[in-house]
């Protein structure tokens, strides 16, 4: 089978003079790109000397948007016409790249997740991508900067699982008193399940008598957040 990575013979300079000016546009127009004309930008680099116009919009007619594109498996790339290995691995990648380098400026130890916002941003950028529900345990300083941040659990059905053990294990290993629980829904909406709720209020009850406060549950479901404490605090369901 052909791979449609692989250049066939053609004629010096057929896409060359599109490529330059899809370039120059970029360069001086940026904010007016169509999303298939930044994936096509992007594929020069993948697929030389080819026309990357059909499999732009082939991957935009697949997935939906340049967003699920992005987010997009290896394996169902690569059942994009046009797209070969090497683009799916390269496709794939990005994801993971935006996820580390937003971790990386929300979570930089010196500066602390001392807001709501702040915290619903660092941990949807953590869960971008994620297929299978995480659980992870942010520990904090005296000024809310980040200390550590661990998987506790990938795969359980819901939260409540979690034993508190584990928790104080490691806040006290890392000498924290203060930790953020999160977990995620995939394909899934930012409301809380009665079993989070309840899940939320045993594990805050049992590690507060040990010096170790529970700040927040923050539940992610794709771009969204929900921060279960301070919401459902509001409603007077934790008082």
């Amino acid at each position: 089978m052909k791979d449609p990575e692989r250049p066939g013979k053609r004629k010096k300079g057929v896409h060359d003079r599109h490529r330059e000016r899809l370039r120059q546009k970029y360069m001086t127009a940026r904010d007016s790109l169509a999303d298939h004309e930044l994936l096509e930008l992007f594929l020069f680099s993948l697929i030389p000397r080819q026309n990357t116009n059909p499999t732009a919009h082939a991957l935009l007619e697949r997935f939906g948007s340049l967003d699920a594109v992005l987010e997009a498996d290896f394996y169902a790339l690569l059942e994009v016409e046009g797209v070969g290995k090497k683009t799916a691995f390269a496709l794939s990648q990005l994801s993971y790249l935006f996820r580390r380098s937003e971790e990386a400026k929300l979570g930089r130890k010196n500066a602390p997740l001392d807001t709501l916002d702040k915290l619903g941003r660092y941990f949807v950028a953590k869960y971008r991508g994620a297929a299978e529900e995480i659980v992870y345990l942010l520990l904090l300083d005296a000024r809310a900067c980040p200390i550590d941040c661990r998987k506790l659990s990938e795969g359980l059905a819901d939260c409540s699982e979690i034993g508190c053990a584990e928790i104080v294990r490691f806040a006290q290993t890392r000498r924290a008193t203060r930790v953020v629980l999160a977990h995620n829904h995939p394909g899934g909406s930012a409301d809380p399940s009665n079993s989070d709720m309840a899940a939320t209020r045993y594990i805050r009850r049992v590690i507060a008598p040990l010096g170790i406060t529970l700040e927040e549950h923050i539940l992610v479901a794709g771009e969204s957040y929900y921060p279960i404490l301070h919401e459902e605090e509001k409603k007077n369901l934790f008082c």
